[in-house]
């Protein structure tokens, strides 16, 4: 098909009008149907574009200048832990070097020569809620960030959902059928019906996404984020899929193909097994 499309775009008009039955048809066939493949490619690397450039960085921006904001904080508190660690622990090698009794009253005093006691305790106080515990916070509050930009991809919700271009490969059809669900979840009032974990794909919500998607303390208990969910599935339909057969759209440059195609143009990269 690739071949007959190729020679038709290189042929004259009047080459392809002189053509015999049934080769004319043939050709203009795969011509037709070649262009129709590139202008969804066109559109779908389009859509990954407005992904990266108007969801994906203006949230990262957002949570950098926010973690920007906290640093002033996080560096008058960690120097008065620092300061308060110092002497806390030269008193302690001091007792382990006389043996004697810890005495908890003069540690303190020890301390608060330079460190009054309420200050230290604002400190931990300002490290604690500053800095989580888990080690995935930092990437659960840039997606907190992504969900907030919803309304800039509602619009192409029924679009992308409800075309019948879109196609997939084994792995990702799971993907591709949260995709189809989009648009009925946008027109969804969920201030009055709210949307529940049962009625979404649990298992595409990667765990940097879940406190977005299921714990925003702004909705009932047990409720879904439902722009948080829409976005962390185009979240996934531009990226690659572990065990995925397919290459995604890249979010930068020209369509790609997928691995070990000899440099062939996909069609429907997004989705479609080179052959």
């Amino acid at each position: 098909m690739c071949t007959l499309a190729r020679y038709g775009q290189l042929s004259k008009a009047q080459t392809i009008e002189r053509a015999p039955e049934p080769r004319r048809t043939a050709l203009l066939t795969a011509v037709v149907r070649q262009l129709e493949a590139q202008a969804v490619d066109d559109a779908l690397h389009l859509f990954a574009v407005l992904v990266a450039k108007r969801l994906i960085s203006p949230a990262w921006q957002a949570s950098e200048r926010e973690r920007l904001a906290m640093l002033p904080q996080l560096e008058k508190a960690g120097r008065i832990l620092a300061r308060a660690s110092k002497i806390l622990t030269e008193e302690l090698d001091l007792v382990d070097e006389q043996v004697a009794d810890l005495d908890v009253t003069a540690l303190w005093a020890a301390v608060e020569e330079a460190v009054p006691r309420t200050a230290v305790a604002g400190a931990v106080a300002t490290v604690e809620a500053l800095v989580p515990e888990d080690d995935g916070s930092a990437e659960a509050a840039k997606r907190e960030k992504l969900g907030l930009l919803y309304n800039t991809v509602r619009l192409f919700l029924s679009l992308l959902g409800e075309s019948e271009a879109l196609d997939a490969a084994p792995a990702e059809r799971r993907i591709l059928k949260a995709v189809r669900r989009l648009p009925a979840l946008s027109r969804r009032r969920v201030k009055d019906r709210p949307l529940l974990p049962r009625e979404v794909d649990a298992d595409l919500v990667p765990a940097m996404w879940k406190r977005a998607v299921f714990s925003n303390t702004k909705l009932p208990e047990g409720a879904v984020d439902r722009d948080a969910y829409v976005v962390c599935v185009l979240e996934q339909l531009t990226r690659p899929q572990p065990g995925a057969a397919s290459w995604p759209l890249p979010l930068t440059g020209g369509p790609t193909c997928a691995p070990g195609c000899g440099g062939r143009r996909c069609v429907r990269t997004c989705w479609r097994v080179c052959p």
